[in-house]
């Protein structure tokens, strides 16, 4: 069975533990790679994308279903984030 990011969202905001395990199963991977076409080192990669998921998780009120989850976090924040890390 599919979940789709609606019913993550759901789960994110009535069960924060189970719902974040299925943002992670859902998107761990593709967003890891996204960020290592960017990131050479593999330790910064996983450093990113773990901020990557904490901000995600934080601004879940601001997430509007019209959008899916892919755009309104992990390609917005994704940018912001690599971005920090390559001027500090």
């Amino acid at each position: 069975m599919v979940i789709t990011d609606k019913q993550i969202v759901e789960t994110l905001k009535q069960q924060p533990e189970a719902g974040f395990r299925l943002l992670m199963a859902r998107y761990r991977e593709p967003v890891y790679w996204h960020i290592r076409r960017l990131v050479v080192r593999h330790d910064d990669a996983q450093d990113v994308a773990q901020e990557t998921f904490v901000r995600v998780f934080r601004s879940l009120h601001q997430y509007r279903l019209t959008s899916s989850l892919k755009k309104h976090a992990f390609y917005n924040l994704l940018i912001n984030n690599i971005l920090y890390l390559c001027v500090t």
